[in-house]
């Protein structure tokens, strides 16, 4: 399975969600309606929590119990997705440079000249944002490290 940072990243993994109450003596378990969800807080949302910044999980509410925040875990589809069996090995990701959050997933492609082009493409385009170009999941190319070539290590 791909990495799966935000809620359109499930989505598109065709992985289902669910939520577990905080509260010790209810743990009452239930699925999350994502596309009820994206809307609520944006397709963009972290799964995971950012370090000082409150995560939508925590304003969830438990149906049984009323107890605010539930655990987010993230379920594995039945049938894998055809973009994980596809040829698309490198992907060329767009982050916010302050936040650390996906902004968008820039290129797919088979072929590592067309991904280095298009990851050139969007380092002139998209100056503001930090790139990564991964090859099966591997980061090769990240646009915020340099090679300084003579220079101390």
């Amino acid at each position: 399975m791909s990495k799966i940072r935000t809620l359109r990243h499930v989505a598109d993994s065709g992985a289902t969600m669910l939520a577990v109450c905080h509260a010790v003596g209810c743990r009452h378990t239930r699925p999350v309606d994502l596309h009820k969800l994206m809307k609520a807080v944006g397709e963009l949302a972290s799964v995971l929590p950012v370090r000082d910044q409150s995560h939508f999980s925590e304003r969830m509410r438990c149906p049984e119990c009323g107890h605010r925040g539930m655990f987010l875990w993230v379920e594995q589809p039945q049938k894998p997705h055809p973009i994980s069996n596809s040829r698309m090995n490198f992907l060329v990701t767009a982050y916010d440079r302050e936040t650390n959050r996906v902004i968008s997933d820039v290129l797919r492609a088979s072929d590592r000249r067309v991904a280095h082009g298009g990851f050139s493409v969007a380092e002139a385009i998209m100056p503001a944002a930090r790139l990564e170009m991964t090859f099966q999941n591997r980061i090769i190319h990240q646009s915020h490290l340099r090679i300084v070539r003579g220079g101390r290590g």
